[in-house]
């Protein structure tokens, strides 16, 4: 059973990876975290260390840049992030992917620059290179590196796309099921976030969807109650309540619509707790 919300719900902030200060100002606190690689760049005097929690796969990845001055190993705690990740497809195409880059001019109290971007297919498809550009807010200077990084298949289908055909543009909408923390047997937050395909290299936030869904548990035949179909907060991102009643497979069945007209009822996203 799903219902709707009186009023939007609160996104809440992924900038931290833990609710408390980083006790060593000197390093960041990357406990939890996965290195995904290292690069230095000349123009801000800065070695970048790329993080994530997890394996990166398609649909929303937070990603973190720990920054330190290449020359006294200081932690750079004041500046921006923002991350262009770009595919070079097997057949020569490139393309881009959506990202939510949070400009807020210093690092979070962890001593991280924080991201999320949106991969929209794996690396077997081609080859994922994600452009990151640092404005040291030191020395007030801007660089930008280039991480080579791989997109891996995991066993959750976190990101759906579609073509809208009610419209003369017939643009693709890509949905990512985003994860702020692991789910667990309950009520969990359900957040949604939700881009257009303008082009190869554009990809707006869709910020006009209805979203509804019905999570069901198909090995064992049921579906659960208490759930809140996600509403439209802010950039794309629509936020609602799942409730997971047992652990296992869950599958999400989606209805997107735009006012009264219906998109597709077709998709659906799975995680299993």
């Amino acid at each position: 059973m799903v219902t709707n919300p009186t009023a939007p719900t609160t996104p809440i902030d992924t900038t931290d990876t833990s609710g408390t200060n980083n006790p060593n100002v000197g390093k960041a606190n990357t406990d939890g975290l996965k290195l995904i690689g290292k690069a230095t760049s000349a123009e801000t005097k800065a070695k970048l260390e790329l993080y994530a929690r997890e394996d990166l796969y398609p649909g929303m990845n937070l990603l973190y840049i720990a920054a330190y001055d290449s020359e006294t190993e200081a932690l750079l705690t004041k500046g921006d992030i923002s991350f262009m990740p770009m595919m070079k497809m097997n057949s020569g195409m490139e393309h881009s992917a959506p990202v939510l880059n949070k400009v807020i001019g210093a690092a979070n109290s962890n001593g991280l620059f924080s991201g999320q971007v949106f991969f929209v297919m794996p690396s077997d498809a081609g080859k994922w290179t994600l452009k990151t550009t640092f404005k040291n807010g030191t020395g007030s200077s801007e660089g930008e590196v280039s991480f080579d990084v791989t997109v891996t298949q995991n066993s959750n289908r976190m990101m759906v796309s579609f073509m809208d055909t009610t419209t003369t543009e017939r643009k693709s909408i890509f949905l990512s099921y985003a994860l702020s923390e692991n789910p667990k047997v309950g009520s969990n937050e359900l957040k949604i976030v939700a881009f257009t395909r303008k082009n190869m290299m554009e990809w707006p936030a869709a910020d006009d969807l209805i979203i509804e869904f019905e999570p069901t548990m198909p090995s064992m035949g049921h579906g659960s109650p208490n759930n809140v179909n996600p509403t439209f907060t802010s950039e794309g991102t629509y936020i609602g309540k799942v409730n997971y009643t047992m652990t296992g497979k869950w599958q999400l069945d989606l209805t997107i619509k735009r006012g009264t007209q219906l998109l597709n009822d077709e998709l659906y996203f799975d995680y299993t707790l």
